[in-house]
């Protein structure tokens, strides 16, 4: 009896095997429609399973259905031979999605279509797993994950209907070392929004922002990016309330979740905030976790679970836990 032959990892090698599309299909579908890049690992995360079914329907919807795409590690700063696959939807599985009209509401704001410098699509990816950990960590923690589509159908008409609906207006001025004060009205734009609903009812809401350890801490001025620049933009959004008004969050607080590849980095974002924001309780809305294994290039990590129930690090305060309502 003759073997079968193995397949290319990234080549699509039909057998004929065309089976009809399962539940088990759609949901595979249906989480990259929600999430627009996962690796297997978090994909296993978010069903819950990595059993033989599950293998093998990414299997068969890669070469049989060619409903999905398999990106090429490299190009995400992951190891081609040991790190596991990554996946988007093809033209035809965004398609085959867009009919149903039940399909599940997009987790992030990322758009199909390339995924960029190696900087930026390892950026990209960890924002999805990120957000993917968490929502796979609420499964069973009897809190509700919710999405920024979610939140954005709550917003105000204008803020639906912008060009850009999840970058927040605000302005900022700063009084720098060498007398100088300077003004900035750029946006922020979070890398992602997101809410969770607790069991007695209450809500919070949550800016991420992943630093792979390359902005700068400080710039001369405040025309550049800096975490200088993002620290008092969103000291502004959370603390006068301007993420209330662009998202219609009359009741609703916000925190910012910042994580880090790199604990060091990690310090001097810390330091920084101390600087700027000295006794004032506005600083307890920022919370840091630092994550090296994110910015690894050895091995890809598995799904960072523990960020929905470990302890966030605050400046001058003890952790705060988000799948908590006291703290």
């Amino acid at each position: 009896m003759q073997a079968t032959k193995r397949r290319s990892r990234h080549r699509r090698t039909p057998r004929g095997k065309l089976a009809r599309l399962t539940p088990r299909h759609f949901q595979i579908l249906e989480l990259l429609h929600r999430y627009r890049f996962l690796d297997t690992n978090h994909l296993y995360a978010l069903l819950g399973s990595r059993n033989t079914n599950v293998r093998t329907a990414l299997s068969d919807l890669f070469h049989e259905h060619g409903l999905l795409n398999r990106l090429p590690q490299r190009a995400f700063m992951r190891d081609p031979l040991y790190d596991p696959e990554i996946y988007e939807l093809s033209d035809d599985g965004a398609a085959l999605i867009s009919q149903r009209s039940d399909s599940s509401e997009p987790a992030t704001w990322l758009k199909q279509g390339r995924y960029g410098a190696k900087s930026l699509a390892a950026h990209n990816l960890t924002i999805c797993h990120t957000v993917a950990a968490i929502e796979a960590s609420t499964r069973t923690s009897g809190l509700r994950f919710i999405t920024c589509t979610e939140i954005l159908a709550r917003a105000p008409k204008a803020t639906q209907d912008a060009r850009q609906p999840f970058a927040i207006p605000v302005s900022i001025s700063h009084l720098f070392p060498s007398g100088k004060v300077q003004r900035s009205d750029s946006p922020i734009i979070p890398d992602a929004v997101f809410g969770l609903q607790y069991p007695n009812g209450s809500f919070r809401c949550f800016a991420l922002e992943i630093d792979r350890g390359t902005m700068p801490l400080t710039r001369s001025n405040l025309d550049e990016t800096s975490y200088l620049r993002k620290l008092l933009q969103y000291r502004e959004v959370l603390s006068r309330g301007g993420y209330k008004t662009h998202f219609g969050m009359t009741a609703t607080p916000m925190l910012l979740l910042t994580i880090t590849t790199n604990a060091r980095h990690l310090d001097g974002i810390k330091a920084l905030l101390r600087d700027l924001a000295g006794d004032n309780q506005w600083k307890r809305a920022f919370l840091f976790k630092a994550e090296p294994s994110l910015g690894s290039f050895e091995r890809a990590p598995q799904p960072a679970l523990s960020l929905l129930t470990s302890g966030w690090d605050r400046v001058g305060s003890p952790p705060f836990f988000i799948n908590r309502t006291e703290n």
